[in-house]
């Protein structure tokens, strides 16, 4: 296949739309909120009233209120340039302390690039400086600067993503005071019209009230009138009468007046209360109206929305669950429960993680696993809305042995190339020291405690795994031909211990060309894997061949096995970069894994192991050991950045969620705690 070309460096300093170099002037680099870059000059003449569409992927981005210059900046391509001038000078130029030496070398305590002769004088390893060819360390730069360009991408996604919020509640206010004041100005007219009723039904009132009280006077005066003319005729009479002084007459008179009067004083007794009684009261239910109209409406700040955030986070370390706590306060400091409240854990490469969020007496709690050593991301959000003062970045730590046994040599308690360990129920370790041609054991404070050797009268046989029966009374292994670089040659015989060392039992199968690694089940089983037949076998203790599990087209490279407790067969095919995973009998269930150096991804697999709920593979290739579900799924990684693994080979679990695995070529047992 051809090669393609190499792009220029130059390329990602120019606009792809006018093809000019960026500058500081009218071709600045601008961001959009994609996340590409294009000239201040190119994105003027595209851009619309209030937006931008990405010339590239056609999304679109909100012009601030500045416009196209108040866009963000790509700084990053102006700092790229410098740094791409200083590193074209560096490799150009010579030491300033040696001349015509060219900088091929590069110190990691120092971090700089230095000379052959720097070397020698004045950056020795034993002075704690660690030196490396430039073209490596070129190569690590780029990786670690790829990385925090990533790390920071994500953190401008977040920001982007904060500041769309924002604009959107600045938004959401406009449109509140909108919808207020009609709400007010609705109230109001509802009032006033209240108050017009009210208005018009007391004016009614009174009209009604003043026409009867009329019509009632009326009626007493049109009585009274006619009485009162006739008593006016009686006393006319009884005038008339006094002048005549007649004494029949007077009598009579007197008479005929006395029942005039008492037929007006009745009449005017019928007539009652003529006053006007009609009044108004305008202080009737005012004091209260006032005080009611003065309640009516309410402007408030909602209480029940977070405006502040609190979050304490423990020390984080890959592959171990954290607990975090979560507080939430209104804009008056009110404590508030996590009704509509998410946490959103995000590592470097933009995965999201899981976490477990409860809540007990208004504070929060979120319980999540870091998978690998990177930094972590956390934001808190209110019915998806970013909550302000939220957001926290954390470190996850390495996981690093919490113990480490051994060291390089031929004495007890010492390894040369160990490739395998098993752990008994008492936490014992029985190591297979492939180097030197023994199983050590172990106390679980890695105190030696005694050995024996795997020999049958032959110098180069050794083994390269070992595994404890069901009930822990005897070690099987594979008896192996080693070359002297402790590689395996040829086995063909299966080795039965006591775990003092006594040899029991053994068996050969000639059919197998060389067993490499070795598992027992609970039914007292041997299960073996051949890489050069490129399949399993399986025996009884006894010797008994069961059956062959895969051939030529299953396996590329069969290496380490594992039994669960449910009697599937887990093997590592270091060669295809998976696990395969197989019933008792032989059945194919699934495959996980494929080749890379991501989560995930593996580099030559070798050591698998299983406690019923996660399997370890030991990532050889990539110098790890990955934690999966049972299905295959990537949980954790256990990569050991402060004290790395050089080719690890076999592992082995505890009840209490610690592994050991054989560090090969550090010549040592290391401890991990993986949950």
């Amino acid at each position: 296949m051809a090669e393609a070309p190499k792009q220029s460096n130059k390329d990602i300093f120019l606009c792809d739309i006018c093809m000019e170099l960026y500058n500081d002037g009218n071709h600045q680099p601008k961001f959009l909120s994609c996340h590409h870059s294009y000239c201040k000059s190119c994105l003027s003449q595209v851009a619309l009233r209030d937006k931008i569409e990405c010339p590239s992927c056609r999304h679109p981005t909100r012009l601030p209120p500045g416009g196209v210059t108040a866009l963000q900046t790509n700084f990053y391509i102006s700092q790229l340039k410098e740094i791409l001038k200083t590193h074209s000078q560096s490799r150009t130029r010579g030491c300033k302390r040696h001349y015509y030496q060219q900088m091929s070398f590069y110190c990691q305590k120092c971090q700089r690039a230095i000379c052959r002769d720097c070397t020698v004088l004045d950056h020795k390893e034993k002075d704690g400086h660690i030196v490396q060819d430039i073209d490596v360390a070129e190569a690590e730069q780029k990786e670690q600067l790829s990385l925090q360009m990533s790390a920071s991408n994500s953190v401008v996604e977040d920001a982007q993503l904060c500041l769309t919020q924002l604009e959107t509640e600045r938004d959401k206010v406009e449109n509140t005071i909108t919808a207020a004041k009609e709400d007010i100005e609705k109230l109001f007219y509802d009032l006033e019209n209240l108050l017009q009723r009210r208005k018009d039904e007391l004016l009614s009132q009174l009209n009604d009230s003043c026409k009867v009280k009329e019509q009632q006077i009326d009626e007493n005066i049109k009585s009274l009138i006619p009485k009162l003319t006739e008593f006016h005729q009686v006393l006319l009479i009884c005038d008339n009468t006094l002048k005549r002084g007649l004494l029949d007459d007077m009598i009579q008179m007197r008479y005929n007046l006395k029942q005039s009067t008492k037929e007006l004083i009745r009449q005017m007794n019928n007539i009652g209360y003529a006053t006007n009684d009609v009044l108004f009261n305008s202080i009737e239910g005012c004091r209260d109206y006032e005080a009611s109209v003065m309640k009516i409406g309410q402007i408030y700040v909602n209480e029940t929305i977070p405006t502040r955030c609190e979050i304490n986070i423990p020390q984080l370390i890959a592959s171990i669950h954290a607990k975090a706590t979560l507080s939430l306060y209104s804009t008056s400091g009110k404590l508030l429960s996590g009704e509509g409240i998410d946490v959103l854990l995000k590592d470097d490469q933009g995965d999201l993680l899981q976490k477990y969020l409860t809540w007990n007496d208004g504070k929060g709690c979120f319980v999540f696993m870091p998978q690998v050593c990177t930094n972590l991301f956390i934001t808190v959000t209110f019915r998806g809305q970013f909550i302000p003062g939220s957001y926290r970045v954390a470190k996850v730590k390495s996981n690093n042995p919490v113990a480490k046994f051994g060291q390089q040599g031929t004495g007890e308690g010492t390894f040369n190339s160990p490739r395998a360990v098993t752990v008994n129920k008492r936490g014992e370790l029985y190591i297979a020291d492939t180097g030197n041609r023994v199983i050590q054991k172990l106390d679980p404070d890695g105190n030696f405690l005694y050995q024996f050797e795997i020999s049958n009268g032959v110098d180069d046989n050794s083994t390269c795994d070992l595994a404890l029966c069901c009930n822990e009374d005897l070690i099987v292994c594979t008896e192996t031909a080693v070359s002297k670089s402790n590689n395996p040659k040829v086995a063909q015989t299966i080795l039965i211990y006591t775990t003092d060392g006594q040899l029991k039992d053994k068996f050969n199968n000639t059919s197998m060309k060389c067993a490499l690694c070795i598992a027992a089940n609970q039914h007292d089983e041997i299960i073996l894997s051949d890489y050069r037949c490129r399949s399993l076998f399986m025996h009884h203790y006894n010797g008994q061949f069961l059956r062959k599990i895969g051939n030529e087209g299953t396996f590329n490279h069969p290496s380490f096995i594992c039994v669960t407790d449910d009697d599937c067969i887990i093997v590592s095919d270091t060669n295809t970069h998976t696990i395969q995973v197989f019933s008792r009998e032989g059945r194919f269930l699934r495959q996980f894994g494929k080749a890379g150096k991501k989560k995930g991804e593996l580099k030559q697999p070798f050591g698998v192991a299983c406690d019923g709920e996660y399997i370890l593979v030991v990532d050889s290739g990539n110098n790890r050991i990955q934690v999966f579900t049972k299905n295959g799924t990537f949980v954790s990684t256990l990569d050991s950045h402060d004290d790395p693994m050089n080719q690890p080979r076999g592992l082995a679990i505890t009840g209490d969620g610690h592994v050991y695995v054989a560090d090969r070529d550090n010549h040592c047992i290391k401890k991990y705690k993986y949950k």
